[in-house]
């Protein structure tokens, strides 16, 4: 699942959460709930978010722990209201599972999470030397006077640079009619 799935499927339980405590009776044992469920449910969604934002894996790891306990404790409500009959069994049944699956998602992919950071990070890739064939050392140079400036310009956009480099650092070749000298 995608991170863009996940904040939509966590945005699509806050609004089920919400439609159910709209459909609440006004009773103070279903208001307590209603609040709490409320701010459970829909706090699954903007946890996540702020889970997306993680500027470190540390950040991420610590952001989805709260993000797993919110629909743990939507379940709990869900349970409360079905089972203290104040909402019949069926109507909460659908927002049951989903908070059973999100918790299950969540959980997944906070171990991931912890796995790979507790992973050693590969390490960096070495880094090459440069050779004696390189563009920029001089000594790889000397070929571009033999051949023609005007075709090598219009193929090689660095020609005038490395024709100064070369032109500082190396002796230009003895003239003969098949050398030709770059004109800088």
């Amino acid at each position: 699942m995608t991170q863009q799935e996940m904040k939509e499927r966590t945005k699509e339980f806050a609004k089920g959460i919400l439609a159910l405590v709209d459909a609440l009776p006004h009773c103070v044992s279903a208001r307590v709930i209603a609040n709490q469920l409320g701010r459970s449910g829909t706090s699954v969604a903007a946890n996540y978010r702020a889970a997306c934002r993680a500027r470190s894996k540390a950040e991420f790891i610590a952001r989805l722990g709260v993000v797993l306990e919110e629909p743990d404790e939507s379940e709990l409500w869900l349970e409360l209201l079905a089972e203290g009959k104040l909402v019949d069994l069926r109507c909460v049944q659908p927002l049951l599972n989903e908070a059973s699956e999100l918790v299950r998602i969540i959980a997944s992919s906070l171990s991931t999470a912890k796995q790979k950071q507790a992973s050693p990070a590969s390490p960096p890739p070495k880094r090459i030397p440069r050779s004696a064939s390189s563009p920029l050392d001089p000594a790889a140079i000397p070929t571009f006077y033999t051949t023609r400036s005007s075709s090598l310009e219009s193929q090689i956009p660095n020609l005038r640079f490395c024709a100064r480099l070369a032109a500082r650092s190396l002796p230009l070749p003895p003239s003969s009619s098949t050398t030709h000298s770059l004109q800088i």
